[in-house]
């Protein structure tokens, strides 16, 4: 018996060798796009979406789309169209019933907003040519940049009116300024009065310089009020670069490059010379000195007064002072407190006990010195003493151990001991009298070497 499996059955045949069950006549390998059930009879709604291949589109009892809708149609059987509901949607979702939709994409040039569709802004580059998608279908951010005079995310920006034609896309920065006049990131600012008419670059700098009465990098700052000011307006009146006032200070009253300084209030009728200071005409007073009249004579010149050129006390000085300027004190130990004005030494001798040209020479410590230098002579004295007086009885010791015929050898050795011990005693005494000299001629006596023959005869 022939049987015939039905066309919509996948891979159709007619006999036995696997397209359809020759009893039941069920489809074994699934049912072609758009049927469904066993034997697959039953026809799916056209917009279903298909899915893998061989598997049902739709439910066969209910005939429910089971993979959702093709674009543009909506429902569970997949027969609302939404361009019905919405003209822009192209692809959205619904219930059965349901008028309201939820739009998923737009159609060309148009962007979802909030379920809705909105047209891309028409700043957004389009190209007619191509048929572009003007913006993002899902935000409307402009895909190919923005229009000259605007930025922004969707081009909704406005390009600063200063800006010449275009501005950056992100952060609205212009490229360039469309007037001179303008300066700074997006030419928002004008160009500073310094400016020599009132030009400048993007960066803010003078193109043409500064004018008369400004310098700096920037024309921003003005010359002083102090500098003279030309009898020409275009005449400049202070360096461009580092501001110096080009033809003086105004009344002579001020000083420094910029005149930024007063002179000296020292100075006659208060005037003194533009890059110095130093004052004009003199000082008013001869207790001050130096070039600007500011500094004062030393309080130890006679009168207070001095020389302006060096402070020189020109009047003398008072007691008790020394130097061109009598800014040092005589020593203390100067006799009635007097010294020399060039070197400070002593013009009246010492106080009781110094000595030298400063009387800075304790005369106690020279007569310790000489008694130390003493004591320590006849502290040699005694050691070479010992030491001669052992040699002498270790020997005398070693010749009793010997026979009676190292006497003679024995009797030499005393002898020259003794010749050592005398030679020594009077070098000591030499020693002793030449330390009494020293002591007699420091002690001020005026007859020492009476005194030294003297002891010398006694002694």
């Amino acid at each position: 018996m022939s049987y015939k499996c039905p066309d919509s059955c996948l891979h159709p045949t007619d006999n036995e060798t696997g397209t359809c069950d020759h009893i039941s006549r069920d489809c074994l390998h699934g049912c072609k796009e758009g049927f469904a059930g066993p034997n697959c009879s039953i026809t799916c709604p056209d917009n279903c979406l298909s899915n893998e291949r061989g598997m049902d589109i739709c439910n066969e009892t209910t005939e429910q789309c089971l993979f959702g809708c093709k674009d543009g149609f909506y429902g569970s059987n997949c027969t609302g169209k939404c361009s019905d509901v919405d003209t822009l949607c192209e692809k959205c979702s619904a219930s059965d019933g349901d008028i309201v939709i939820e739009c998923k994409k737009c159609i060309r040039n148009f962007y979802l907003s909030a379920g809705k569709c909105r047209a891309c802004n028409y700043w957004c580059v389009y190209s007619y040519i191509r048929n572009e998608q003007r913006c993002r279908h899902e935000d409307g951010y402009c895909n190919h940049g923005c229009r000259p005079g605007r930025y922004g995310f969707m081009c909704n920006n406005r390009c600063r009116a200063t800006c010449k034609d275009e501005c950056h896309r992100e952060t609205g920065m212009c490229f360039d300024c469309g007037e001179s006049s303008y300066c700074g990131p997006t030419c928002q600012l004008v160009c500073q009065d310094g400016c020599l008419r009132q030009q400048c670059n993007q960066s803010c700098e003078c193109v043409n310089g500064c004018t008369a009465t400004h310098w700096g990098e920037k024309c921003q700052t003005v010359c002083n009020s102090n500098c003279i000011k030309p009898a020409d307006p275009l005449e400049r009146v202070c360096n461009s670069l580092n501001g110096t006032c080009l033809s003086g200070c105004d009344g002579e009253r001020f000083w420094k490059n910029q005149c930024s300084e007063p002179c000296s209030n020292n100075c006659v009728n208060g005037t003194c010379e533009h890059y110095t200071g130093n004052c004009k005409y003199g000082c008013t007073s001869d207790r001050v000195y130096g070039g600007r009249c500011d500094t004062l004579c030393n309080k130890n010149c006679d009168a207070g007064t001095c020389k302006r050129e060096d402070g020189y006390c020109d009047k003398g000085c008072k007691e008790g002072s020394y130097g061109n300027n009598r800014e040092n004190n005589c020593s203390a130990t100067c006799l009635n407190n007097k010294c020399e004005r060039a070197d400070g030494s002593c013009t009246d001798g010492c106080i009781t006990g110094y000595e030298g040209h400063n009387c800075d020479i304790e005369t106690k410590s020279v007569d310790k010195f000489l008694l130390g230098f003493a004591i320590s002579g006849w502290a040699l004295f005694v050691t070479l003493l010992a030491f001669v007086i052992t040699t002498a009885v270790r020997r005398r010791l070693a010749k009793s151990k010997r026979n009676e015929q190292n006497s003679v050898e024995d009797t030499q050795a005393q002898t020259i001991n003794q010749q050592v011990y005398t030679t020594l005693q009077h070098e000591q005494d030499e020693n002793n009298d030449k330390t009494k000299y020293e002591v007699l001629r420091l002690g001020r006596g005026t007859n020492y070497q009476d005194k030294y023959l003297k002891i010398n005869t006694r002694s």
